[in-house]
């Protein structure tokens, strides 16, 4: 499906658009603009996974799921969480991801702050 965007301007711009999908069948958005055409995919999952059905435990580590900006950071080295506790939000183009904890456990090599940039799948921090 192909549309048109009128971006705002002086004088105002026609953006192409189309909705497809990409080699591995996920969802992917294309903008073109004066030839040059932009991808944009939902950002990866994060690479925490969860109970599997054999019961096998999630991965402790915690990694950015997108290049971003850090907005909040929620715990302290050596805190105590619980699994599913707010650990940080990361901020990117105005959308913000909440990062949960993946386990229970205690917080270990927390590696950025508040306001600092993070590259999608840096590792934030552990859960031990």
């Amino acid at each position: 499906m192909l549309e048109y965007l009128i971006v705002p301007g002086t004088p105002p711009q026609r953006v192409a658009m189309a909705v497809g999908r990409d080699a591995d069948g996920q969802p992917v958005t294309y903008l073109s603009h004066r030839g040059r055409t932009l991808t944009l995919a939902p950002p990866a999952p994060p690479t925490a996974r969860r109970r599997d059905a054999a019961g096998g435990d999630a991965d402790p580590e915690v990694r950015a799921p997108m290049t971003g900006r850090l907005t909040h950071v929620a715990v302290a080295e050596g805190d105590e969480v619980a699994a599913g506790a707010l650990l940080a939000i990361v901020e990117a183009m105005k959308m913000e991801y909440r990062l949960l904890a993946p386990v229970a456990g205690r917080v270990h090599g927390l590696s950025a702050g508040v306001d600092q940039r993070v590259r999608a799948g840096e590792r934030l921090l552990r859960l031990d």
